[in-house]
């Protein structure tokens, strides 16, 4: 073999190497293309499930905005607070007790029935169904000893204040009972300081966490 022979063939070989490692440099190796499919797959079910949640969360404005027509003169009054979660859309709606009870009681009053009719009124205007959490809450000061035989403390009175809620809901608006379930939080989730009267009055509350039932 002659030395132009040799040469030639070198070249040849050094020709296919470099255009397989080329080809190696542009194609991606099978476990890193399963990376990448992997990789677009979420991202399109994460895209997907964002889609969703925007849709709720508009949505439930609708609702808030029913709710705040619904409830214009207690809010005005500021009995009643109405919020929208960022994260996921859900509506707040903070009832002070002195609409719904009177002190240290869970007998639901005439105004806190009303109240409630309108809450459901508001709901009802849209075309869906919610689910709806409620949660009791109190102030920090200790129930009475002359109180004891209806309840013994403020984990007690804030569960069977919620827990009046619901019935009325239930029996009172025809709500689904399915759709409802009740928490007493006593004193441990103030949204005010209890050292003041002002402060434990905010903190007597009961809140609806209200959500779209296909959610």
């Amino acid at each position: 073999m002659t030395l132009k022979t040799i040469a030639i063939l070198l070249s040849s070989l050094a020709l296919a190497s470099c255009q397989s490692a080329a080809k190696k440099d542009i194609e991606p190796a099978p476990k890193l293309q399963d990376q990448v499919e992997t990789l677009e797959r979420h991202q399109q079910i994460l895209m997907a499930e964002y889609e969703r949640v925007e849709r709720e969360k508009a949505k439930l404005q609708e609702t808030i905005n029913e709710l705040n027509t619904q409830l214009e003169q207690e809010v005005t009054q500021k009995q009643v607070c109405i919020e929208q979660s960022k994260k996921d859309g859900e509506i707040k709606l903070t009832i002070q007790q002195d609409i719904l009870f009177a002190s240290s009681s869970y007998a639901l009053s005439a105004s806190g029935s009303a109240m409630l009719k309108k809450v459901v009124a508001g709901l009802k205007e849209q075309d869906s169904q919610h689910r709806i959490r409620i949660v009791g809450h109190t102030d920090n000061m200790p129930v009475m000893e002359k109180w004891h035989l209806q309840f013994i403390d403020n984990w007690d009175l804030s569960a069977r204040r919620a827990a009046s809620v619901a019935r009325q809901l239930i029996w009172g608006e025809g709500f689904s009972p399915e759709a409802i379930t009740i928490s007493g939080r006593a004193f441990v989730a103030p949204i005010a300081s209890n050292a003041t009267p002002v402060g434990q009055a905010k903190n007597r509350r009961i809140e609806l966490l209200i959500q779209r039932s296909d959610q």
